[in-house]
């Protein structure tokens, strides 16, 4: 991404530099952190009207594992993308969102859990395997006690 966001605006400023021949390396400059910043602002606008700054998660504890799933209007995005970079015949963000998609149903069994890391400050709870984050677990405030002694129940079975 940030290659060719680079590239694009290197382009532009290579393109202004050989039709006018009487730009400075200042002007260019300037120039190319104006269309860098609102590019970089669009971006930022965009991510913040298509995410809402927030993806909404369930959770499902049983016996067995751990359940997670996302909320209905993050599947509808993941479809909306699919739908869209298909008609843009790129392969590379057509499977990036089709990876996306088939993400948004994890589960977990207890015996893959070896570890609990917990962060009460952001109210989250990472499952791991050892060496790695397998799972986040983002819990409200009201109920992380809960959700920290039923996943210390089934851990501790191991």
């Amino acid at each position: 991404m940030v290659k060719v966001f680079g590239l694009s605006i290197g382009l532009v400023l290579v393109f202004i530099m050989v039709i006018t021949r009487n730009f400075t390396i200042i002007e260019i400059l300037k120039i190319g952190g104006m269309v860098g910043s609102f590019i970089g602002i669009l971006l930022l606008f965009s991510i913040g009207v298509v995410m809402g700054n927030k993806v909404h998660y369930s959770y499902i504890i049983t016996e067995e594992g751990i359940i997670q799933g996302m909320g209905e209007a993050e599947k509808k995005r993941n479809r909306a993308i699919i739908g869209l970079s298909m008609l843009s015949g790129s392969i590379r963000s057509t499977g990036a969102a089709l990876l996306a998609a088939s993400r948004e149903t994890i589960s977990l069994s207890w015996d893959e859990v070896k570890k609990i890391n917990r962060d009460e400050k952001r109210n989250f709870i990472k499952l791991m395997d050892g060496w790695h984050t397998i799972m986040l677990l983002y819990c409200k405030p009201e109920n992380y006690r809960e959700v920290e002694k039923i996943l210390e129940k089934y851990v501790s079975k191991i």
